[in-house]
């Protein structure tokens, strides 16, 4: 039994209610999106429109206009998406990006472990 105020639950419908009230307050955090996970969403929505942008004009001798053109109107989605409030629009817009990034343009990307170099490299005090 579980003692809630003066009232005494078995332990099982507690557990079990406790983990509807989670899965619901889950469910509301992630539908309204807080200020550090949108704004968490448009530095990874910056990251990538940078790093595609980057490839394209470094490497653009080996990428069809075709495939330059899909990253393009996948950039101005995710540009889009980013100028409002909407997670869901934002989040899938870019996972759309990364997609088409890993599709067309996995020759030119730098590896996760450069990248985690490349920042602790450049971190404060160095």
């Amino acid at each position: 039994m579980k003692q809630v105020g003066n009232v005494e639950i078995p332990q099982e419908a507690f557990l079990a209610i406790l983990k509807v009230e989670l899965n619901m307050m889950t469910k509301l955090w992630t539908a309204c999106g807080t200020p550090q996970v949108l704004n968490r969403a448009r530095d990874e929505g910056k990251h990538l429109v940078r790093e595609s942008r980057r490839i394209l004009k470094r490497r653009s001798y080996r990428i069809p206009q075709t495939v330059a053109d899909e990253i393009g109107l996948a950039v101005a989605e995710v540009e889009s998406a980013a100028k409002g409030d909407d997670f869901e629009r934002m989040r899938e817009a870019i996972a759309a990006l990364d997609e088409r990034m890993d599709k067309h343009l996995a020759f030119a990307r730098k590896s996760t472990a450069r990248e985690y170099a490349e920042v602790d490299r450049g971190g404060p005090g160095r």
